[in-house]
């Protein structure tokens, strides 16, 4: 059975003054690191010019809009230069949530052809750690086509492999989505 994160992913109001986005809207949604979850908080416009210093302790922060629900077809797009940093912040952090987390970005950054698999080895503790590093290249998203991605080219990093079976995996990966969901 998949593990259930304890992470709201858009909830269509702000979290400072309870004011509901309409379609389109842009607003600012934040990642805050708890011990052992990851905790996201939206602000409108007003308020995110009010909770600066809050923005800027933010793990992890970005600009978005509320899908227009008109276009049933269009699904959101998670910003590839977004799950790049979020995956880099993310570097140190041990506990079991946070590690499945970060194997699961990984794995979505392989299917993105942004990062590479180069072997895995066991640590002191027994897990399986993979090397990998970063490809170069353009920008995946179409909206930013002919932009630089701003990879760390060529430099290793270090995934702890997660021990979660593949129907974990598939729910972890749409908890990113939900997480991270906004419109490009």
């Amino acid at each position: 059975m998949a593990k259930e994160y304890d992470i709201a992913g858009l909830s269509g109001v702000c979290s400072s003054c309870g004011k509901a986005f309409a379609a389109g809207e842009e607003f600012i949604a934040c990642l805050f690191a708890d011990e052992d979850r990851y905790i996201r908080k939206d602000f409108c416009s007003e308020c995110s010019r009010q909770q600066e210093a809050e923005i800027r302790n933010a793990f992890s922060h970005w600009r978005s809009k509320l899908p227009v629900k008109d276009d049933k077809n269009k699904k959101p797009r998670i910003n590839t230069d977004v799950l790049i940093e979020f995956f880099e912040k993310t570097a140190n952090d041990d506990a079991p949530e946070k590690i499945n987390f970060r194997f699961v970005l990984a794995l979505m950054l392989m299917r993105k052809k942004v990062l590479v698999y180069d072997g895995s080895e066991r640590d002191e503790m027994g897990r399986e750690v993979w090397t990998m590093h970063f490809r170069a290249g353009k920008s995946l998203d179409q909206k930013q086509a002919d932009k630089q991605v701003h990879l760390p080219i060529n430099r290793q990093v270090k995934v702890i492999r997660a021990n979660l079976d593949e129907e974990q995996i598939v729910h972890t990966g749409q908890r990113i989505g939900e997480l991270f969901e906004m419109e490009q």
